[in-house]
This record gives C-alpha cells, structure tokens and sequence, in this order.
C-alpha cells in the first residue's frame, strides 16, 4: 500500500529526527515537506529515499519558506523543471504532482 504524507515542519534542521523516525516507522511512498527552510549549503539524505528540494527565502540571515519532496527509491519517478506554471498530463498514469511556485520578487507575502 503506496503512502503519501504532506508535512508543514516549520524547519527541517529542528525536525530531522522526527522525519527519520517517520521514515522509518511508516516508510512512505512520498513525503511533501514545506517550511523547510533550508538554505543551499544543506546536503540531506536518507537511506533508501531521492531528497528534492528548493532553498528557502533568505531575510536578514534567517531562512524561511522552502519545500522538499522526498521519494522511496524503489518508485520510478522523474525530475521536471517547468517554465510555464502548467502542467499537462497527457497518459492515464499515476502521478503525484508537488508544484512550488516562489514569489516572482523573492520575497515573503505577509
């Protein structure tokens, strides 16, 4: 049975053992993280999961904003970089679509 988990964590770096025990205990398909603040400089991995993610806003040193989605190695999946904000879908596939579309200035809506 495929299990897809949707996590707002408000800081991947203050919750990474909790996403490892839920790894572990659960063994998700997917899991789509938001909030994780992450800069470029962090190098995630899992044993077993791909780890995507896009870095987060910086605002006076502090990151903010930032998403990953975190796939089991064993499911078949690609990578798409879209220009357009569309997305098209065209063979009666299963797809699990996490689309993250920044702020066009960069910066934080309040």
């Amino acid at each position: 049975m495929d299990t897809l988990i949707q996590w707002n964590l408000h800081g991947l770096q203050a919750n990474r053992d909790e996403l490892y025990l839920l790894l572990s205990f659960y063994k998700p398909t997917v899991i789509a993280l938001q909030e994780t603040m992450l800069s470029k400089h962090h190098n995630i991995n899992y044993s077993n999961y791909f780890f995507y993610s896009t870095t987060g806003i910086e605002t006076n040193g502090t990151f903010h904003s930032g998403t990953a989605l975190v796939i089991d190695e064993t499911v078949p999946h690609k990578l798409l970089t879209l220009q357009q904000p569309e997305l098209h879908l065209l063979k009666p596939l299963q797809y699990v679509v996490y689309i993250f579309l920044p702020h066009s200035d960069g910066k934080l809506q309040t």
